[in-house]
């Protein structure tokens, strides 16, 4: 979580997300000593964040393990530039790995977007018994193109940030709905549910929002307070329509140098810290959604009808990628997952709203 109160450090957060001018102490100094390995990261997280924190566990945890053969810097508050910039280092060997949002992750294997589809998962039980089922066909799928992909990590469930209750397809339309440029899967939803589409890069909502040229947006509650774009609607959708995950990568070229048991190492700290950081995410995404309605947005509950207007408005997404972006095997494997996860015993889920860990 971001320490102290989450309102008051949200600027200094959004500063470094959206600028990425790192403040002072951004990203962990290198220590002196020799190392025959050193890996450096990448991430847009910033210090005082829940991801920070275990960023730095999983440092501790390498270096340890390793007698020091293993060194890791952390360079943190998107000072190696947004994730595309990145990722474009990752592959020239400035860094060795980073931690990747959907929109890194994607640019590397566009078939994790079959993760941002939308209602495609109803509660974290069940996402996270897609996720683990899924998790070796996503290492290979990441291996194939150069890259060890460790564990998933939560950004978390997006909920839907309006200046005004949508009470029926009419109020949809009049909807100025951000997506993320280069976000295909949320341009589609978005022109299906009825929404004006408006795709401009993240650093730019802030700005759109205070002019007007969007009135409504997305994202995981946390991720929202941090940003502050809170400050510029005054409605919260409290249904869930889509889920957005993250991960932390390695090169896998520079991986192979190293002997099999370093390489077992580093794998062992992702194992051992990501599943934490997950529960701890989710906790702190409960606390930024009861953080936002605190501070003066209102919740509200989209009528049935309504909701299941826009789920069947949306669904036909899941087929018009199929054989682009992911596999139409790759869907059909999902869905029958996550089926066989509701059929199980006991399967009654709150499709409103994810449950608190």
């Amino acid at each position: 979580m971001i320490k102290n109160h989450p309102l008051s450090v949200a600027g200094s957060l959004a500063l470094a997300l959206l600028t990425g001018i790192p403040a002072a102490t951004l990203f962990a100094g290198e220590p002196s000593q020799k190392s025959e390995y050193h890996l450096k990261l990448a991430a847009v997280a910033v210090e005082g964040t829940t991801y920070a924190d275990y960023g730095y566990k999983i440092k501790d945890y390498i270096e340890e393990k390793s007698g020091g053969r293993i060194r890791i810097t952390w360079y943190l508050g998107a000072v190696m530039g947004d994730e595309p910039d990145a990722l474009r280092k990752l592959r020239i060997g400035q860094i060795q790995g980073a931690a990747f949002t959907s929109v890194g992750m994607a640019t590397i294997a566009s078939e994790s977007q079959i993760l941002n589809l939308p209602f495609f998962f109803r509660d974290y039980d069940e996402l996270d018994y897609y996720l683990e089922k899924m998790l070796p066909h996503f290492r290979k799928v990441f291996a194939d193109n150069g890259i060890v992909f460790s564990r998933w990590i939560d950004v978390g469930f997006n909920y839907w940030f309006t200046s005004k209750p949508i009470h029926s397809l009419d109020d949809v339309k009049s909807m100025r709905m951000w997506a993320w440029t280069g976000d295909r899967v949320t341009n589609e939803v978005n022109r299906m549910a009825g929404f004006q589409d408006i795709s401009i890069p993240l650093t730019e909502v802030l700005p759109a929002l205070q002019t007007g040229l969007l009135n409504a947006f997305y994202g995981p509650p946390y991720t929202i307070l941090a940003l502050q774009w809170y400050t510029q609607v005054k409605y919260l959708v409290e249904t869930p329509f889509s889920y957005t995950p993250a991960t932390i990568v390695f090169d896998k070229k520079y991986l192979d140098t190293m002997p099999p048991d370093l390489r077992k190492i580093i794998l062992e700290a992702c194992d051992l810290y990501l599943p934490p950081l997950n529960l701890a995410m989710r906790k702190d995404n409960e606390k930024a959604f009861q953080g936002l309605i605190s501070w003066g947005l209102k919740p509200y509950r989209l009528e049935e009808n309504l909701l299941k207007s826009l789920q069947d408005k949306t669904h036909p997404v899941y087929q018009k990628f199929a054989g682009q972006l992911y596999p139409a095997s790759v869907l059909e494997e999902s869905l029958k997952i996550i089926e066989e996860y509701r059929s199980g015993p006991g399967r009654t889920p709150d499709i409103r709203k994810p449950a608190s860990p």
